[in-house]
């Protein structure tokens, strides 16, 4: 008994059904073995909301000249000396996979790490010393500069602290610092983040303005203002 053309095509059709039917069944069954295997869910969000609110000031301010990486684990920046011994080595190489550094700036031509940068949010509990993370880049000579989160950003001010930090051979020609030192003040040399103008309300210095800490009060570095 042969088949006519419309019954080969019916058969067809219906064998390619139902592949697709077992095709879909066997996935479902593969995904709900998988969940009951692999304890995960996806995660809402990558950045908190400072974090989101930060990177886009770092974007307008210096997103022409470099990349910018957020949430980068600490091993995939910098090593562990090899010649330590293993134990020792092994102790030092755990503490860089505990941590993520907040954002790391790359050099548009070769993708270097150029600099990292670091944003205090004062109701976030730190799960790693600052000292720590600051102490770290210090000893890899990896530029480190320290922002505390707020609701505004002053673009300028962050432009001119990024470009302060970043290596000589960085091309920055696609950007122009656009703020001064009297501006934006200096660098504190304890932590790296921004001195701003405050003026002394009480003691004999009453009245007269200082340079002081961004990240007061864990960090207290004050200094006088230089006519």
């Amino acid at each position: 008994m042969f088949l006519s053309n419309m019954e080969m095509l019916l058969l067809g059709v219906v064998l390619l059904l139902l592949g697709l039917l077992l095709r879909l069944q066997f996935r479902e069954q593969t995904e709900e073995e998988s969940v009951e295997r692999y304890p995960y869910i996806k995660r809402n969000q990558l950045l908190n909301n400072y974090q989101q609110q930060f990177l886009q000031a770092l974007q307008r301010a210096v997103g022409d000249a470099v990349d910018i990486c957020p949430s980068v684990r600490g091993a995939d920046v910098v090593k562990t000396m090899s010649q330590l011994p293993q134990q020792e080595y092994q102790n030092w190489q755990q503490q860089l996979l505990d941590f993520s550094f907040d954002y790391v700036l790359l050099d548009r031509r070769d993708y270097s790490v150029v600099s990292v940068v670091d944003l205090q949010v004062e109701e976030t509990p730190e799960v790693i010393d600052d000292d720590y993370v600051r102490d770290l880049c210090h000893a890899a000579r990896l530029p480190f500069v320290r922002f505390q989160a707020n609701e505004s950003y002053n673009i300028p001010a962050i432009r001119s602290v990024i470009l302060a930090h970043l290596p000589v051979t960085t091309d920055t020609s696609s950007i122009e610092p656009t703020a001064t030192t009297q501006e934006i003040g200096l660098i504190c040399p304890a932590c790296s983040s921004l001195l701003v103008r405050k003026t002394a309300k009480n003691g004999k210095y009453a009245g007269q303005e200082f340079w002081a800490c961004s990240s007061a009060p864990r960090c207290r570095h004050a200094e006088h203002i230089l006519a």
